[in-house]
C-alpha cells in the first residue's frame, strides 16, 4: 500500500461517490455481505487511510471497495477488491470462484455444471449439487448472459457467494476508471443472480420455514420478508432484526438489537475466538474484572473508566458471558447488541426463543446503560 499516497484512496472514494468508513475487523473473500457490513465502525476521520473501506451504492446496488492483506510477514500480499451485494441472497451455500493454475495438482473437482467451458474455468461448491446445477444450468436459455458474464469476470479474482460478488487483484489500485469498470461487472452479475433466484421456486424445506417464520411474525407483530428470510420488529423498546445468513457450507441465524437510545460514549465488545479475518484490528483491551467475560471478549472504548463501569456492572458481564458461550460471534457497541448462532432455527417457536433471548439481554443491558446516566 505504500506505493501510493493515501490521498489517492480518498480521491477514489469521492470520484466513485462512496463514503470512507472505519474498519473494525479484517476481511476475507467469501464472507457474507451482512458480515462485511458489521466490520464497519462508522464514518472515517478526515485523514485518509488505505484501511478505510469505501461504501455506498453503485447503479442502485450496495457495494464496498477495499484494500486488504493476505498472509503475514514476508508472505503478506495486498489486494484491492470490489464487493457487490446479492440481494435477496441465494441461500444455496454457494462458493463459485475461478480455478487457479494449481487446481489440477491440489484442487477438488467441485460441482460439475455440465458444460466443459464452465467446468474448466470455475470451481463451484454448494449445499446441494442438484440445486446448484439447476440454478446455473447452461441449457436454460435465460442463463446464457449470466454465465457469459461470470466467465468474463473470472480473470479478475472472481468469488461469488450467496450474498456477494467479489472481484479483486493483487496490489493497490486507485484508478477510478478501472475500479468503476469492476463495479459495473460485479453489480451486473449480482443483479443477474438475484433475478435468477426469483425464477427458481422455493424448495419444500424453504417453504416450510417461511411458513413457520410467517406464523411467528403474525403472532408477534413482526414484519417478515420471505425472500430475504428476515424478521423485523420491536421488543422492550428496542428494534430487533432476525435474519438467516448462509455462507459457503454454513447456515447461521443472526439477531441484531438496537438500543432505544445510543450510549453516550464509544465502545466495542467483540468475541475473541472469531475467524482471524473477523478479529478486531485494534490492540486495546479493557478488562472489567469478570473472569468469564474477560476471557471471552476484547473490549475497546473511551473513556476507559466509563466503559469499565458499564460492562462491569451486574448482570451485564454475566449476560454477555452466557451469550459468548453459545455463540462464536457476539458484538456490542454504543448503539446495540448483535449475536449469531449456528443453524437455521426453522420453527416459529425456535425463532421466538431466539428473539426472547435478545429481548431479555437488551432489557437488562439497557437498564444498566440508563442507570449510568449521560456522559459529559
Amino acid at each position: 500500500m505504500g506505493l501510493f499516497d493515501a490521498e489517492d484512496w480518498a480521491f477514489l472514494g469521492k470520484e466513485l461517490g462512496l463514503e470512507r468508513c472505519l474498519a473494525t475487523a479484517g476481511y476475507a473473500q467469501g464472507m457474507g455481505f451482512r458480515q462485511l457490513r458489521r466490520t464497519f465502525g462508522g464514518p472515517a476521520p478526515a485523514k485518509p487511510s488505505y484501511a478505510h473501506r469505501l461504501y455506498g451504492r453503485w447503479r442502485g446496488t450496495e457495494v464496498v471497495v477495499l484494500c486488504y492483506d493476505v498472509g503475514s510477514g514476508s508472505t503478506q500480499t495486498t489486494y484491492t477488491g470490489v464487493v457487490a451485494r446479492v440481494d435477496p441472497p441465494l441461500f444455496l451455500g454457494l462458493e463459485l470462484k475461478a480455478k487457479s493454475f494449481l487446481h489440477g495438482l491440489f484442487g477438488a473437482d467441485g460441482i460439475s455444471l455440465g458444460a466443459p467451458v464452465l467446468d474448466k474455468a470455475l470451481l463451484v461448491e454448494g449445499f446441494t449439487p442438484g440445486a446448484i446445477r439447476a440454478f446455473f444450468s447452461p441449457t436454460e436459455p435465460r442463463n446464457s448472459a449470466l454465465l457469459d458474464g461470470i466467465l468474463r469476470a473470472a480473470s479478475t479474482g472472481l468469488v461469488i457467494t450467496d450474498s456477494t460478488v467479489d472481484l479483486s487483484t493483487q496490489g493497490t489500485v486507485t484508478d477510478p476508471r478501472r475500479i468503476g469498470a469492476w463495479l459495473d461487472q460485479a453489480v451486473w452479475i449480482a443483479r443477474a443472480l438475484s433475478v435468477r433466484r426469483a425464477e427458481v421456486p422455493p424448495t419444500r424445506p424453504e417453504l416450510a420455514q417461511q411458513g413457520e417464520w410467517l406464523r411467528f411474525a403474525d403472532a408477534a407483530g413482526f414484519a417478515f420478508s420471505p425472500e430475504r428470510m428476515k424478521l423485523t420488529g420491536t421488543a422492550a423498546g428496542s428494534a430487533i432484526e432476525v435474519a438467516l445468513e448462509s455462507e459457503p457450507a454454513r447456515v447461521c441465524t443472526s439477531v441484531s438489537v438496537r438500543f432505544p437510545t445510543p450510549v453516550g460514549f464509544g465502545f466495542a465488545v467483540r468475541r475473541t475466538n472469531l475467524p482471524s479475518f473477523l478479529q478486531g484490528i485494534f490492540s486495546q483491551d479493557i478488562r472489567v474484572g469478570h473472569a468469564r467475560f474477560d476471557d471471552l471478549y476484547v473490549v475497546t472504548g473511551n473513556p476507559e473508566h466509563r466503559v469499565r463501569e458499564l460492562l462491569g456492572r451486574a448482570p451485564v458481564p454475566h449476560i454477555l458471558a452466557e451469550l459468548g458461550e453459545v455463540s462464536r460471534e457476539v458484538q456490542m457497541h454504543h448503539e446495540g447488541l448483535f449475536f449469531r448462532l449456528e443453524g437455521a432455527f426453522p420453527t416459529g417457536d425456535a425463532v421466538g426463543a431466539l428473539i426472547e433471548r435478545g429481548r431479555l439481554a437488551t432489557t437488562a443491558l439497557f437498564g444498566e446503560v440508563s442507570a449510568l446516566g449521560p456522559y459529559r
